[in-house]
């Protein structure tokens, strides 16, 4: 048999915790078709499967005919935007139990088999593993020092009342590692207690469902079917028909050793009836038809064909490169001429717990606070970010490294920055220069990420935003220790100040002349004629 190769300090044992809840079959009578397997004594009494609660880090006993329940991790839900690409891991975990037990062989008829571990440590220990944990999603699988050779990482909380950022804070890391449809697995006489497996899918669902729980139903009615093998050279067989079933579920966080999540209870529920108090969990559970002294009845030549390396990254989809600006009523915003300013125009920015009068009355804002002055506005086309400011300036950081948000970039947008800042592909950096100006007379705040856009302006006078990220801004303090950045910037009463941003935009629309840099009040980014403070900046070229 091929042995399967994560790191084994990453299984943790749990064997000893195999103590769980005794099922009494809460199904009634099994279906007539499937006919139970037979009652002599086999080699296939000398092994159970066995349901595992993830939640609780236990063991669940099968009902006496055999029948399993499997719990649910509900922390593996499926999301539908990534479904075709990452598929759902169910969550429905079983294990074999049994003494000798050097080996195991399974496979589902529908979907694949993957191996689940998980790690427990306190973040103070581990604070980078636990970053990671957290950062990560499926556009991200095959990254990061920790997390790598997985194909799905799940950081929880084991105590509700501590944070999660909280030094002291014990915390889980749930890993999953796809195998295939046909496992092959060697272990050590007494450790099959540390080998957990689940089901996977990502075949087409219901329209309109949630992908979780249509995924669970998609199981109902295949088979799963487990051999071990004994240390004396022995096997044994169990086939297990697999059916979808909501039950009844409460909700546990019993701290240390033990993570939030929903615990199924071996009680069918009928969601439509269920009293105050009551919740259940879509399921799956599992009667043996069959079981034999044979060996494993399917081939094993693609056992394991997925455990070398982690599945590839989900792709992001590729977005527009522009989008029509909406006024409050969801109309395409169209911006009169006479209200386009030039490079010298001047625009006045209110902050948060001010009031400021204009031509459309009087608005409130909630960000910041002060009102800014906004005049003396240039723009020039760049092929590599300004002299002095490096990749580890700009919001690169915030995706981990370069080689991250280039993918991300490419995939959404069609550019990439190399190392030294120049931009490749469909796109040109934006720097737009302006002078800021604190008119009150007190200390005030900007915010300097969410106050500007790209915009281009028809013949018509509607107005497409640009899909034109912020990747810098002068006014940035960035402490690269920790990959964090301060936009709110402190001006005192009658500062000025000059302000650059840079931008990366579709290159093909910055010879337009109707391009414009628009600033907007940190609370009315709603478009209107008279808050629409539209600088021309086209024909860049």
């Amino acid at each position: 048999m091929r042995r399967w190769g994560l790191a084994a300090a990453a299984c943790l044992a749990l064997a000893a915790l195999a103590t769980g809840l005794t099922l009494a079959n809460p199904f009634g009578q099994p279906d007539p078709n499937e006919q139970p397997g037979t009652t002599a004594s086999t080699k296939a009494d000398g092994f159970v499967l066995q349901a595992y609660a993830a939640t609780s880090n236990t063991l669940l006993e099968p009902g006496e005919d055999g029948t399993v329940v499997f719990s649910r991790d509900m922390g593996y839900s499926a999301s539908s935007d990534y479904y075709d690409q990452d598929g759902c891991y169910t969550g429905c975990l079983f294990g074999v139990q049994g003494d000798g037990i050097v080996g195991v062989q399974a496979s589902t008829s529908r979907g694949q088999l993957y191996r689940y571990t998980y790690e427990e440590f306190k973040v103070g220990d581990e604070p980078e593993k636990w970053r990671e944990a957290l950062s990560w999603d499926p556009t991200r699988r095959g990254r990061g020092a920790y997390y790598g050779a997985y194909d799905n990482v799940q950081p929880a909380r084991t105590d509700s009342s501590q944070g999660s950022d909280d030094p002291d804070s014990v915390v889980q890391v749930r890993l999953a590692k796809k195998l295939g449809s046909t496992i092959d697995v060697d272990m050590a006489p007494g450790t099959s207690g540390d080998y957990y497996f689940g089901l996977w899918t990502n075949d087409p669902y219901e329209t309109g469902r949630d992908p979780g729980e249509a995924a669970i139903d998609l199981f109902d009615g295949e088979t799963l079917t487990v051999t071990v093998e004994f240390e004396d050279g022995s096997t044994a067989t169990k086939v297990i028909a697999l059916h979808a079933a909501d039950m009844k579920a409460a909700w546990t966080d019993s701290g240390m050793g033990s993570a939030q999540g929903w615990e199924v209870l071996p009680e069918t529920a009928d969601r439509n009836a269920l009293q105050e108090g009551e919740s259940y969990v879509h399921t799956l559970y599992g009667v043996v038809t069959d079981e034999n002294d044979g060996p494993f009845p399917g081939s094993l030549e693609q056992a394991n064909e997925l455990e070398d390396a982690p599945e590839p990254p989900a792709a992001l989809s590729s977005e527009p490169s522009a989008i029509p600006e909406k006024d409050q009523d969801g109309n395409d915003f169209a911006l009169q001429a006479s209200n386009v300013l030039d490079s010298q125009g001047k625009a006045l920015l209110a902050e948060a717990n001010q009031t400021f009068e204009r031509g459309n009355g009087t608005t409130y804002c909630a960000d910041g606070n002060g009102t800014f002055e906004i005049t003396n506005v240039h723009a020039k086309r760049l092929a590599q970010l300004p002299e002095g400011v490096s990749v580890l300036d700009t919001n690169v950081v915030k995706y981990g490294d370069l080689a991250y948000f280039n993918k991300c970039q490419r995939e959404e947008r069609g550019f990439a920055v190399t190392e030294d800042g120049r931009i490749e592909g469909a796109y040109a950096f934006v720097a737009v220069s302006m002078d800021v100006a604190n008119t009150d007379d007190a200390q005030a705040f900007k915010n300097t990420s969410q106050f500007s856009k790209l915009v281009l302006r028809n013949e018509d006078g509607r107005c497409l935003i640009l899909n034109a990220p912020l990747l810098y801004s002068d006014w940035w303090g960035h402490d690269r220790a920790s990959e964090g950045f301060e936009t709110r910037t402190a001006l005192a009463a009658g500062e000025k100040r000059r302000m650059t941003q840079v931008f990366a935009a579709p290159a093909g629309c910055l010879h337009d002349s109707g391009l414009l840099f628009v600033v907007y009040d940190s609370f009315t980014s709603v478009p209107q004629n008279e808050n629409y403070h539209a600088f021309a900046i086209g024909g860049l070229g």
